[in-house]
């Protein structure tokens, strides 16, 4: 049998919905009116044919940029282009970070995505499955079960700051947020975050990473050290 190269190759799984789903129609979603600005995630609905936009935009993100007929414009960031994405609203949700004031520019810890998933979920009642995923997630990561000891923003800040100055770093912002998220206790684990975008360190810079990490978690760093030994 010749392979299908057609336009929904490969979206048997992505395009598939839950028994409770299947041949329903989400009316809420249908007559929202978005506002120029709304940030919202294409999210492919299998039932609804029309207006469904391509497999590879599945997942992502964007902004709304206008109208068009009864589908809706959609500006989406794809590595580093910028595409537009039309889309009918079934296959087309509403994102609520909770973040109304940041920008693309703007890195947060753990304890920051868990006390807006809490507040969003406060104000709709209500999250989606991913956001309950995510909200698990972000109250273990940002509490001491993680590494022995809990996340702080004003911490995460501080440090992400004083990375951002080092000169290896400083072109690498999101490895900066990286290293104020994970906060590594030792040579091997700041050398797995750098990996990510091969960035040569001298030893002396790797100290110096973990100098930060020490003066910003404190005792904490000395428990952490002896239990290793």
């Amino acid at each position: 049998m010749k392979r299908s190269k057609g336009e929904r190759q490969g979206t048997r799984f992505i395009a598939s919905r839950s028994k409770s789903e299947r041949s329903r129609l989400n009316i809420d979603r249908v007559i929202h009116e978005y506002s120029e600005g709304d940030s919202v995630a294409i999210v492919i609905d299998g039932g609804q044919q029309k207006g469904m936009p391509n497999r590879r935009f599945q997942g992502k993100t964007g902004v709304i940029s206008g109208k068009q007929g009864v589908a809706w414009v959609v500006i989406i960031k794809d590595g580093n282009k910028t595409k537009t994405v039309v889309a009918r609203p079934e296959h087309i949700r509403l994102v609520e970070w909770g973040c109304e004031n940041m920008t693309d520019n703007d890195y947060v810890d753990y304890a920051l995505v868990r006390d807006a998933l809490i507040e969003t979920q406060k104000r709709r009642g209500f999250l989606t499955y991913e956001q309950k995923m995510a909200l698990q997630h972000a109250e273990w990561s940002a509490s001491d079960l993680r590494n022995g000891y809990k996340t702080e923003s004003k911490v995460f800040q501080e440090m992400y700051n004083l990375f951002i100055e080092l000169e290896s770093i400083s072109k690498y912002p999101e490895i900066a947020a990286k290293l104020a998220e994970v906060m590594p206790l030792n040579n091997d684990e700041v050398r797995a975050i750098l990996a990510g975008r091969r960035i040569a360190v001298e030893t002396s810079e790797i100290e110096a990473i973990l100098d930060i990490v020490k003066q910003n978690i404190g005792a904490v760093w000395e428990t952490c050290i002896l239990l290793d030994n």
